[in-house]
């Protein structure tokens, strides 16, 4: 079922206020799918539209029908989104990868409830990381350019990837399980660094110098 042009002009509005309430009519209307029938599903699974997919939009998408749900793997989320709305994502069977760009607030705790997630980014935010110790499925983590508070949340997470690029964050053990590891543009320290079993470093000369040294000697 085709969307109606004023519900499109409410669903692309500027206005945040009003993309929330085209989400609740397109809702109550049933034409959900219809609304996602206008995204890009590129072969990655990952999921856009030209003119912007918004959290309005995204708090549809648990409503959506199953064969729309399956086809979402990967998602860009640009807006805050409540943490009932993030929950909700759980929905989406085959979601695994999630990236925050720029977002005021993210309460990491809920992401807990997607089980299938394993790939995280986070770029260009501030972020406290309680509540990303319970996000034990998770394979890569990146930080691109955020402000960090509590690194140490993540030590004990089985993740195999890492990346702090150009992050600010006070020095914490990282994960001993990782094999690949972003130091780019970081200027922090990182205790144990040594420790790690890493087949691929990224940072400054130095840095990587320094492990290249003490994994020769280990």
């Amino acid at each position: 079922m085709s969307v109606p042009a004023s519900l499109m002009t409410l669903l692309d509005s500027l206005d945040p206020e009003q993309r929330a309430q085209g989400a609740e009519l397109a809702v109550s209307l049933g034409m959900v799918d219809g609304f996602f029938a206008t995204c890009t599903f590129e072969p990655d699974g990952l999921m856009w539209r030209p003119s912007g997919l918004f959290a309005a939009h995204l708090t549809m998408l648990p409503q959506a029908c199953l064969a729309v749900r399956e086809r979402v793997r990967r998602l860009v989320v640009v807006e805050s989104m409540s943490p009932e709305a993030l929950a909700s994502l759980a929905r989406l069977p085959r979601l695994a990868e999630l990236t925050f760009f720029s977002v005021n607030m993210v309460d990491v705790s809920v992401l807990r409830a997607i089980d299938s997630l394993r790939h995280l980014t986070f770029s260009h935010l501030s972020l406290d990381l309680d509540g990303l110790q319970h996000l034990t499925q998770l394979e890569s983590l990146s930080f691109e350019r955020c402000k960090l508070k509590r690194l140490a949340a993540i030590a004990s997470l089985p993740l195999h990837a890492l990346s702090l690029e150009g992050s600010k964050v006070e020095p914490a053990p990282l994960p001993p399980n990782l094999t690949s590891l972003n130091l780019l543009s970081y200027e922090g320290r990182i205790p144990n660094l040594e420790r790690l079993s890493l087949h691929t470093l990224r940072g400054s000369e130095a840095t990587v110098l320094k492990y290249a040294q003490s994994a020769a000697l280990a």
